[in-house]
Order: C-alpha cells, then sequence, then structure tokens
C-alpha cells in the first residue's frame, strides 16, 4: 500500500508580529470613545452652536493642549509610573516663557528656556525614581509643591502682559484651514507612536511596564529607561506650558490641575494615538 506524507505547512508568524508591533489598541477604550461619541451626537442634536467653526476651533486649540501633556505621562505610565507634577511643570514652564518675553528676551531662546525648565524638572523626577528609588508618587508629588511654589514666587501670582504677536501666533494660528496646534498634536502623537512602537527604547519602556525585574536580568538598562520617560515627560509638559502661554496671554500663571487618570492605559498596553480621546 502506497502512503502518502505531506509536510505540514509552517504557520506564518507575520500577523502576530504585525499585531504585537502596533502602536495603538482601542480595545480597552472602545467603550469609552462610545460614550464620547453619544455624548457628541447628543449636543450636535440639542444645539446649533456646537458644530460651529469657531466652537469647533476653540475645542481643538483646548485639547491639544491637554493631550500632548498627556502624551508625556502616557511614557510614564507604561513603566508602571505615574507623574503628578506635570500640570506644575506645565505652569512653571509658561511663566518662565512669559517673564523671559517681558524683559525682550528673544523667542528662539525663550522656546529653549521653557523647553529646558520641563526638561530639568522632568530629569529630577527621573533621577528620584530611578536613582534614589523613591515611590513615583511620592517623588512627583514633592515636585508638584516645589514648581507651584516656584511659578508663583517668579511671577508674584501676578498677570504677565503684553507678549510679542509673533509669539501669540504660535498657537493661534492657523494652517491649510485647521489650527496650528491641531498639527502640533498630530506631530507629536506621531513622533511618541513612532518611538513605542518601532524602536528599541519603545520596546524597553514596555518591558521595563510588564516586570522591571525581569527586564534588568534580560539586559534592560531600566535605570536609564526611567530616567529618559520622566525626562520625556517633564519636557512635554514644558513644550504645553509654552503653547499654554502662546494660546493665553496676558493670563496669571498658575500650575494646573492635570487629572493624571486621564490616560486610561495599562503598563505596557499600547494607546499612543488614541490620547487626544482622553485628554481633558
Amino acid at each position: 500500500m502506497a502512503t502518502t506524507s505531506s509536510t505540514p505547512q509552517p504557520v506564518s508568524t507575520e500577523k502576530a508580529v504585525e499585531e504585537q508591533r502596533t502602536p495603538i489598541s482601542l480595545g480597552r477604550e472602545s467603550g469609552g470613545i462610545l460614550v464620547l461619541l453619544i455624548f457628541i451626537a447628543a449636543l450636535i442634536l440639542t444645539t446649533n452652536d456646537f458644530l460651529t467653526l469657531t466652537n469647533l476651533d476653540n475645542l481643538v486649540r483646548q485639547v491639544a493642549v491637554f493631550a500632548i501633556l498627556s502624551v508625556g505621562e502616557l511614557f510614564v505610565i507604561l513603566t508602571a509610573g505615574i507623574d503628578l507634577s506635570v500640570g506644575s511643570i506645565l505652569g512653571l514652564s509658561g511663566g518662565v516663557t512669559a517673564l523671559l518675553l517681558a524683559h525682550g528676551t528673544s523667542i528662539p531662546l525663550t522656546i529653549l528656556a521653557g523647553l529646558g525648565v520641563g526638561l530639568g524638572v522632568g530629569l529630577i523626577n527621573g533621577l528620584l525614581v530611578s536613582r534614589l528609588k523613591l515611590p513615583p508618587f511620592i517623588a512627583t508629588l514633592g515636585m508638584l509643591g516645589i514648581a507651584r511654589g516656584l511659578v508663583l514666587l517668579l511671577t508674584s501670582a501676578s498677570t504677565i502682559a503684553p507678549l510679542p504677536d509673533a509669539f501669540n501666533a504660535i498657537a493661534n494660528g492657523t494652517l491649510l484651514g485647521l489650527p496650528s496646534l491641531f498639527w502640533i498634536l498630530i506631530i507629536v502623537a506621531l513622533v511618541a507612536a513612532f518611538v513605542l512602537g518601532r524602536t528599541i527604547f519603545g520596546r524597553y519602556v514596555y518591558a521595563v511596564g510588564s516586570n522591571a525585574e525581569s527586564a534588568r536580568l534580560s539586559g534592560v538598562p531600566v535605570n536609564a529607561v526611567l530616567l529618559a520617560v520622566y525626562s520625556i515627560s517633564g519636557l512635554l509638559a514644558g513644550f504645553a506650558g509654552i503653547l499654554t502661554t502662546s494660546r493665553l496671554p496676558g493670563t496669571s500663571y498658575r500650575p494646573l490641575p492635570v487629572r493624571s487618570s486621564g490616560v486610561p492605559v495599562c503598563p505596557g498596553q499600547k494607546a499612543v494615538l488614541s490620547v487626544p480621546f482622553w485628554a481633558h
């Protein structure tokens, strides 16, 4: 009797690899997004002002700043940490930016200074967490109070105005008919998605968030990753402070109370591009 043997075909893992590398997952957030869409539909049906260009433009400008802030917070949350100081960093960076502009400093140098403030504070947070092994909640809560006190001390809780029109145009301008803040948010979100989904550093971030000790035993520089993510969070908070100063000139620069729960992700979960849905 003749017998035939069949060689089992190798199962392709390309789909699994692609799913693993995709920097977006809306599975757990789909319920919340559905509720958001229901609210939007209700507003459309109950008011004639919601879909006006003026209102939509204002919504985009308001959400964009908090979404940029949330992208930085996402990096920290993915490592099973938390950064409670981002609102105070935003206020401190915005206050320093406004003070420098009011004293005649050039716009490029002022922007660099604002970014430097955010990066510096984030770097300190990272050192406290990675080197001194302080719990992220305690370290960033202390920094929240320090940054809040500094911005009130520097500005005397007073209004700083006027600011140059060229600086105000950064956040209040338009490009291709859409607010410039919208395009800035898109760029920030895409860069973050690329970093987390397509780079070795992104793999390290997820590894630390899943199990820091296993990641360390596997050769992942855990301390360097923690230092980097808190620095990124501070940098983006500083950037958000600059944009807030540009968007709302002539206001007092008090730290913003930002809810850290605005990004509903667990360590290791990929949800970069869903962040704008939860920024508030």
